[in-house]
């Protein structure tokens, strides 16, 4: 299960506010990608924003962030440190090429976040490309 997929355009709220709201503490952490579209750009919102501090994994070629490596970067409570509250995903990914990223792979890390007691933003601007481009459209989806 995932706790927020949140799909997101200049119509809708920014991704950083999304993490504003996500982070319930200031002074929190979230952990992304180097390569996301919310570190990179967004002008430090999540930050400016939400007083949450981004800590960032190297991203893979194929736009995914190593479990091993997302496991390293979470936190414990120490007064000395923001405490890890978040992980964040860009799905379809910018800087990779536009690839989406497999399904399982988002089953894994929310597993993990799950394991660890953290929260998941999916960042979403392009999530119906994600989604074609895993065939999870249903027939059910609205068409038009």
């Amino acid at each position: 299960t995932f706790d927020l997929v949140v799909p997101h355009s200049r119509a809708s709220p920014p991704p950083d506010l999304t993490i504003t709201i996500e982070q319930w503490e200031r002074g929190s952490e979230y952990i992304l990608g180097d390569k996301a579209h919310i570190f990179l750009y967004e002008q430090g919102g999540g930050s400016q924003l939400g007083g949450a501090h981004p800590r960032t994994v190297p991203t893979c070629a194929d736009g995914t962030l190593p479990l091993d490596l997302l496991a390293a970067a979470v936190r414990d409570d120490d007064q000395h440190y923001p405490i890890t509250k978040l992980i964040c995903l860009e799905n379809t990914h910018n800087k990779c090429g536009g690839l989406a990223l497999p399904r399982s792979y988002v089953r894994s890390v929310s597993d993990f976040k799950n394991s660890r007691g953290l929260a998941l933003h999916v960042d979403g601007a392009r999530v119906w490309n994600a989604m074609v481009a895993q065939k999870a459209l249903s027939s059910s989806a609205p068409s038009r």
